[in-house]
């Protein structure tokens, strides 16, 4: 995503703030999407619709693993950093 990026515009500390908010954010929206994927590729092999799942379904898992509140505190925090990303983006967007 740096290539959308007005890197020019930016101090140090803001660039590292964008990529690691970026980076987290990403991380945590492609765990969510793994999960997801989980539950269809379920509903793929088993031919079973009801065993179809979205974000509910996802958070619920991760919510019922050992680490539970971890995994989901990890997740929360990264889509916060996934909107905060975003805020950032706003204001650094290269436009042409």
């Amino acid at each position: 995503f740096r290539h959308i990026l007005a890197l020019e515009r930016m101090s140090r500390t803001e660039l590292i703030a964008v990529l690691v908010l970026g980076c987290m954010g990403y991380l945590a929206l492609g765990s969510l999407s793994i999960v997801i994927g989980y539950f269809l590729s379920r509903v793929a092999l088993l031919y079973d619709p009801d065993a179809a799942g979205g974000w509910q379904e996802a958070l619920a898992l991760l919510g019922s693993l050992d680490p539970g509140r971890w995994a989901l505190g990890m997740v929360a925090a990264g889509v916060v950093s996934y909107g905060l990303f975003f805020v950032m983006l706003a204001r650094y967007r290269r436009t042409y």
